[in-house]
């Protein structure tokens, strides 16, 4: 039996505190001094929140509480494997055996349908871990988890590693930093904060130098590009020829290789956070690489759409130079493509291992502070997305990039697999991919609305080729679709019509709206039950802390 300590008037009800029999009245005085319990009495108790407590601590009771009726058939016939409950094998197996006595009692037709039941589950499990036996990579990305993402590793550091997480958390390079830089923001006077605000304008203006200094060689290489190869009259397979078609590619790839290192180097003098700072050069990084598809886009379509004389003003495009323009479009995505598989495989070859057999058996002291490289998977999910929003632009004109793209990445996979275990190391600050999610994704939803702007433009408003294509009998490559629909029975046509008029459009976009919301607020709720846990956590750990000091106390005055 247990005793209800009182309490005072103010807080009867949910701050009682239950105490076992014979224990002295300074325990709940101690209890009492809690960081919780006097957290607990600031706020401001309401009724609501008294009501959400209450029905909150009968739930987790329930949740404890080992109740038999769970393992009683319910009335849809549903139940919950055994192995699925938290129960030690000593509770399982009295379980078991009540459900075999239970079996003797009931009906032969309960028997056959909690047979059938249990059935249909063992072979739904068989199918399930069938199909995942089929999912591509599945062992490959374990055997990575299983040697990349743990956080010790005696074969390969043991002690050392140990030390160097000392060293870096003595040093302040790990979540330290954040402390440390957060304190000497607040510290800063307004002449401090003048300053590193007139030192991040200035950079930025060397950062938008950069990206025009990028766009620029883009634009010149592509129209060089364009104008060689129409004036040319040698064989494609030339070097000169070959390297002036692959030229703007090649610029692209220059540009997307120099600029992150220049925004690395350029962001550690901004006196950003390191979080912050990772944020910010992927966001350069992202740009740099969505940004130089679009200028090439952009210097395509002035040439293809640039007409000198009026016969040509009435085709809608240069048909003179480009009479296949699709067809040239394609290329430049093929040519992207290919050229972005041949630098991955290069520097791979090339660089990575190199450097992998120069550290390993040389020992200079450059060498070994140079040091393997670590694989940063921020540039590798952006290499990623730059392929992936070429292929979304190329399906379009060209409609085998897709199955082309597919091999690549398979055999990039296989290629970033080896050069991980092998030529890398660990991350000496481990990479948060749980907040990194969202960012990845959105820069995906960029590059496929990058992808769509350009594909849809040429769709809708620039002329079909004349000369060759799925087009050359309507004006433009949407034409098509109205033609088609045309042909469709008239039952079939009402339908697509009621679809594609404002009438299903507005409710349609109400309705997504409306689960938007819905989804917004659950995260919201989520998020705030992750605060309180999180709170919650503190609150413990303050109250060992303040345990602990009072054991301290008393064993000292023992002594």
């Amino acid at each position: 039996m247990a005793r209800r300590v009182p309490d005072s008037p103010s807080n009867a009800g949910d701050n009682d505190v239950f105490l076992p029999e014979g224990s002295a009245e300074p325990v709940s005085d101690l209890l009492h001094e809690l960081p919780s319990y006097q957290s607990l009495l600031r706020r401001k108790v309401s009724y609501y929140g008294t009501i959400d407590r209450r029905r909150s601590t009968n739930q987790f009771r329930t949740s404890v509480s080992v109740d038999q009726s769970i393992f009683e058939p319910e009335n849809d016939g549903a139940t919950i494997p055994l192995r699925e409950h938290p129960l030690c094998i000593q509770e399982k197996r009295k379980i078991r055996e009540q459900q075999k006595l239970r079996t003797l009692y009931i009906s032969g037709w309960s028997q056959w349908k909690e047979s059938s039941q249990n059935s249909c589950r063992k072979l739904r499990d068989d199918i399930t871990e069938l199909f995942s036996h089929l999912i591509l990579w599945r062992g490959n990305i374990r055997s990575i988890e299983d040697s990349e993402c743990t956080q010790y590793s005696p074969g390969g550091y043991g002690l050392l590693y140990f030390y160097h997480n000392i060293i870096d958390l003595l040093s302040g390079t790990t979540d330290l930093a954040e402390e440390r830089i957060r304190q000497r923001k607040q510290k800063r006077t307004r002449g401090e904060t003048f300053r590193i605000y007139c030192l991040r304008l200035f950079l930025n203006m060397i950062v938008i130098a950069v990206l025009g200094g990028s766009f620029y060689a883009i634009y010149v290489a592509t129209i060089y590009s364009l104008e060689y190869s129409n004036t040319a009259s040698g064989s494609s397979a030339d070097p000169i020829n070959l390297l002036v078609e692959y030229l703007p590619s090649i610029v692209i790839t220059i540009a997307n290789f120099i600029t992150p290192l220049i925004f690395e180097t350029i962001v550690r003098y901004e006196d950003y956070s390191p979080a912050f700072e990772i944020r910010f050069t992927l966001i350069r990084c992202v740009f740099v690489r969505l940004a130089s598809i679009a200028v090439l886009l952009i210097s395509l379509w002035t040439r293809i759409t640039s007409c000198q004389s009026q016969r040509c003003s009435l085709c809608g495009y240069n048909y003179k130079l480009y009479p296949c323009w699709e067809s040239r479009v394609g290329q430049e995505m093929y040519k992207l493509m290919i050229f972005d598989f041949l630098i991955i495989v290069a520097v791979t070859l090339f660089i990575e291992f190199p450097r992998k057999l120069i550290v390993t058996f040389c020992s200079s002291k450059l060498v070994q502070w140079w040091g393997q490289q670590e694989f940063e998977i921020p540039q590798n999910v952006l290499e990623i997305v730059y392929g992936q929003t070429i292929c979304w632009i190329g399906i379009f004109y060209s409609p085998l990039l897709p199955a082309i793209a597919t091999v690549k990445y398979f055999i990039i996979f296989y290629i970033k697999k080896i050069t991980l275990m092998e030529n890398c190391r660990p991350a000496t600050r481990p990479f948060r991919a749980s907040s990194s999610n969202f960012f990845f994704q959105l820069i995906l939803l960029i590059g496929l609305v990058l992808a769509c702007i350009p594909v849809g433009f040429g769709i809708a408003y620039i002329p079909a080729s004349k000369a060759c294509g799925l087009f050359i009998n309507f004006n433009t490559s949407w034409e098509i679709i109205p033609f088609t629909v045309n042909t469709f029975p008239s039952g079939l046509q009402k339908v697509i019509y009621i679809i594609a008029s404002e009438s299903f459009a507005v409710p349609f976009f109400l309705l997504t709206c409306l689960v938007m919301f819905y989804f917004i607020a659950l995260a919201g709720a989520h998020k705030r039950v992750v605060e309180q846990l999180q709170e919650q956590l503190a609150m413990e750990s303050r109250d060992k802390i303040f345990l602990i000091r009072r054991l301290t106390e008393v064993h000292h005055i023992k002594i």
